[in-house]
């Protein structure tokens, strides 16, 4: 970030530390959040399962996809185990599956879901966050692999989140 951390201490005085960052200084009205700038999506009937073990970035994503859909029909859950047991309860349409979870990770959730659902035609869309992609390179072909149709880059950027889920819901792959 092009900053400096600096340390001075004195014997049985103390030790102070200063951390200089620097930043631009922006315009306080481009710090608010204009209710333009997200258009609502009609997800319709679309059921979502939100697998996260960080309960920040769960709040996070519902957080998000509130921004654009009023209606949400959206279950979350902190493993890839609670996100098999979900997937035999409640027939999803996108599954957000957290690349890093405790137990089984995403990648060999999103394998035994693709499994669960072989012999299905309405098979979930299963979209992959991770931070170990940038957010301006193209997913790895390796999630595919897994059962991943895309994979979206931590930080969700709620605009990226939206339109790769309404990109999909466009699509004849989900039915």
């Amino acid at each position: 970030m092009g900053g400096a951390v600096t340390v001075s201490s004195e014997l049985s005085k103390g030790t102070v530390f200063h951390l200089s960052i620097p930043f631009q200084k922006v315009n306080e009205d481009a710090m608010t959040l204009k209710e333009d700038e997200h258009t609502m999506v009609d997800l319709g009937d679309v059921s979502i399962l939100a697998v996260e073990d960080n309960p920040f970035n769960q709040i996070v994503l519902k957080d998000n996809l509130e921004l654009f859909s009023e209606n949400l029909d959206l279950d979350v859950v902190g493993n890839g185990y609670e996100a098999i047991e979900a997937v035999q309860r409640k027939q999803y349409n996108i599954i957000l599956m957290d690349i890093q979870l405790p137990g089984i990770d995403g990648r060999e959730t999103a394998q035994r879901i693709q499994v669960l659902y072989e012999e299905q035609e309405n098979k979930p869309i299963i979209l992959g966050i991770t931070a170990g992609i940038s957010k301006d390179s193209d997913a790895d072909a390796s999630f595919r692999d897994f059962g991943f149709n895309d994979v979206i880059a931590k930080p969700v950027d709620p605009n990226d989140l939206i339109n790769k889920i309404t990109k999909f819901l466009k699509t004849d792959e989900l039915h």
